[in-house]
């Protein structure tokens, strides 16, 4: 009778050894999330860039093992959130957590044609428009620092931003400049219809002799600058206007720039030939033109038409590119 009682028990203490083990080893649901989001719903980035993502559970002590993919590997990859810009075009990344999941839009874009590298790796600059902390770089070799100084009501200036017309709106200032950097540029937002009057002006220099004497047919202008996708080709205009004659030379510009950054350059060479002379003085209200009409100088001209249209232009300058 006593081996029976013994053995029914072992057999109680075994199947509650048991059950007490089944039990441990059952999945803790206390901490798994109820939800997920990304910290972004759309993203844009350049080809061979990257742009990061993070996950956020519901709730927020929640944890879980997140899987990446890429709907479309040939236009973006990501790994643990590392979103890569393969191509231009548009795919999906989703983040996935046992049964749950969450996406966000990933538009690639063309890498960018401007190689800060090289434009500030030159010598002999002539700078009319360009960010404090890009200008600290290259100090030691800029020969003119002709930027902006005040404003057109400022007497003591001698380079002003000047937009003609009462409907002239400041754009939207976001992002990085032309040159990556958190800075602030020219933005033109056209209030009104076609027409000389909204965002027709430029950077003037006024009341100032611009010496170009030693630029030579080896340096180049750049411009930096973009538009907003609507903006048709015939919308947007850079002149540049000598100053000792009527000479006024139209650059030859990309108006849609899709809101990316993008560079136009012109050979000196070339801008001497067609007859662009800085030489002379500017003398704010006394210049004429040949037929007695007072002559307004800028560096460079810009106009943007059309109602909303939005031109933002960033780096202005001559510099003699680096021997490649």
């Amino acid at each position: 009778m006593k081996k029976h009682i013994l053995l029914t028990f072992g057999l109680v203490v075994s199947l509650t050894t048991v059950f007490l083990s089944c039990k441990d080893n059952e999945p803790d649901d206390t901490n798994k999330p109820t939800a997920i989001e990304l910290s972004k719903t759309e993203i844009q980035v350049e080809e061979g860039k990257t742009a990061n993502l993070a996950v956020k559970f519901t709730p927020t002590d929640a944890t879980g093992d997140v899987t990446w993919t890429s709907e479309d590997k040939t236009i973006a990859t990501v790994e643990n959130g590392i979103v890569t810009g393969v191509k231009a075009g548009s795919t999906t990344v989703v983040a996935t957590c046992g049964s749950l999941t969450a996406s966000c839009e990933i538009t690639v874009t063309e890498a960018s044609s401007i190689d800060s590298q090289k434009l500030l790796g030159g010598s002999d600059y002539y700078v009319f428009s360009m960010d404090e902390t890009t200008f600290d770089k290259i100090k030691d070799k800029v020969k003119k620092d002709y930027r902006i100084n005040g404003d057109y009501a400022d007497e003591a200036a001698t380079s002003v931003l000047e937009v003609w017309g009462n409907s002239f709106g400041e754009g939207t200032i976001s992002g990085p400049n032309s040159l990556g950097l958190q800075e602030s540029w020219i933005s033109l937002l056209s209030q009104e219809g076609e027409g000389w009057g909204l965002g027709c002006g430029g950077i003037r220099q006024r009341n100032t002799t611009i010496d170009l004497t030693g630029v030579t047919n080896d340096h180049v202008l750049v411009i930096t600058y973009k538009a907003n996708s609507s903006v048709a080709a015939e919308k947007v205009k850079f002149t540049l206007y000598s100053t000792n004659s009527d000479v006024e030379i139209p650059i030859e510009v990309s108006a849609n720039t899709q809101g990316e950054w993008v560079k136009v350059e012109k050979s000196m060479k070339d801008l001497f030939t067609e007859g662009l002379s800085w030489n002379a003085a500017f003398i704010d209200g006394t210049t004429t033109k040949t037929d007695g009409s007072l002559k307004a100088f800028y560096t460079i001209g810009l106009l943007i038409n059309g109602v909303g249209n939005q031109l933002d232009v960033d780096a202005v300058f001559i510099y003699k590119p680096a021997a490649q």
